[in-house]
């Protein structure tokens, strides 16, 4: 089995144990905090070096976009450049752009979740913006080759929050009130690579919980203390320890 979707009763039953943890979490995704480790992962950005010192906005003004697929890439992210899907590089002439060369205000004193509000200047036309609601495509595949040597045994889960019209291709599913879910081999969660990621991956024995919030630009895993530090030791991954402040 590459991956199967469940059916309405036993999707149902599968998320039971994260609306204990999120009771909000329909729609956006469930946030789950085990009381264990946890770590948020930024997704990725990329910026064109040597691209002109414009904003969006100033570039859907004109109309000298540049020759070749480099203009046409532009031209496709115009008006806004944080994506709201599984995106990986524009291309070969971009690089990873980290947050910490772009946010101003300490990670640690930032009062909201890992968002658009970090972030001051992603309008730059030169700029793709870290996607919101998923995991770009690089970052899903290192978690998935983490998750996989986290639990290689066990069967794991992917539930899809709200209830996007590209599921009813995937599944038998309608735009009702039924939960979109998954049963997924541990070597296999990159087939989930549909529009978007996965709003949330379990393993069986719910030892560890990936929760991607759909207004969010980072994606926040909880569970053993191995895991993390697994994600944390990668290069691939910009990997941060951040909780909201007591006073908000």
């Amino acid at each position: 089995m590459i991956y199967q979707p469940l059916g309405a009763e036993d999707a149902a039953r599968a998320i039971e144990w994260l609306i204990r943890a999120d009771p909000r979490g329909h729609w956006t995704g469930f946030t789950v905090d085990l009381g264990a480790e946890s770590a948020w992962l930024l997704h990725a950005m990329y910026e064109l070096p040597g691209f002109p010192d414009l904003t969006v906005d100033d570039l859907t003004q004109r109309s000298d976009f540049p020759d070749g697929e480099v203009g046409d890439m532009l031209a496709e992210i115009t008006g806004t450049n944080v994506p709201s899907e599984l995106v990986g590089s524009p291309g070969p002439e971009w690089r990873r752009l980290a947050w910490a060369d772009v946010v101003t205000v300490p990670f640690s004193d930032q009062p909201y979740a890992p968002s658009f509000r970090w972030l001051n200047n992603v309008r730059a036309a030169g700029v793709q913006g870290p996607p919101e609601g998923s995991m770009d495509l690089d970052t899903l595949a290192t978690v998935a080759e983490a998750l996989a040597r986290q639990s290689p045994d066990q069967q794991l889960y992917a539930y899809y929050a709200g209830h996007a019209e590209w599921a009813v291709r995937h599944t038998s599913t309608t735009l009702s009130d039924e939960p979109i879910v998954f049963s997924v081999d541990p070597d296999k969660i990159l087939d989930l690579a549909f529009e978007t990621s996965p709003s949330n991956i379990w393993p069986a024995d719910h030892s560890w919980c990936v929760s991607t919030d759909a207004d969010l630009s980072a994606t926040f895993v909880s569970g053993p203390a191995e895991l993390i530090a697994r994600l944390e030791a990668s290069p691939d991954l910009e990997l941060i320890r951040w909780s909201p402040s007591r006073d908000e």
